[in-house]
């Protein structure tokens, strides 16, 4: 579903609803490949460790530019996907080295995004959207992977 709903060069700009839709397909991923590595059935391919890495992105990706999406859930549900994306992550990064440069990456953003979501939280305003670009410029991830 993220897929057909994600941004992309047809869809600048894709409604709240679909925000909505990905959101909660990147998180049912996320879950789901956290039932398989705990059942010990996970198999970690490239894509499995590129699936996993793409479904953290989309989460902080839909919370940072959807209200309706930031409106939907709780800051403990949201810590606990960003901390079962990086869980996924570093035991993929047992058999892909590079991962852990993703993890890591990944990780920084996660709790920038947890920080700002935290703050509207308490502030009780809904201004993470218009802080969301000078605050991510600044968050000081300059690595690639």
């Amino acid at each position: 579903m993220c897929l057909l709903h994600q941004p992309s060069q047809a869809i600048l700009r894709p409604s709240d609803q679909a925000l909505q839709t990905c959101f909660e397909g990147a998180t049912q991923r996320l879950r789901l490949y956290e039932a398989l590595y705990e059942s010990g059935n996970l198999y970690h391919s490239w894509r499995t460790v590129q699936d996993v890495f793409l479904a953290g992105a989309t989460v902080m990706y839909c919370v940072s530019i959807s209200s309706t999406v930031r409106r939907s859930i709780s800051l403990s549900s949201l810590a606990r996907d960003f901390r079962s994306c990086s869980n996924l992550l570093s035991s993929g990064g047992e058999w892909w080295p590079r991962t852990r440069k993703a993890r890591s990456s990944l990780e920084r953003l996660a709790s920038h995004t947890l920080e700002l979501f935290a703050e509207k939280t308490r502030s009780g305003t809904d201004n993470l959207q218009a802080n969301n670009s000078s605050d991510i410029s600044n968050f000081g991830g300059n690595e690639t992977f």
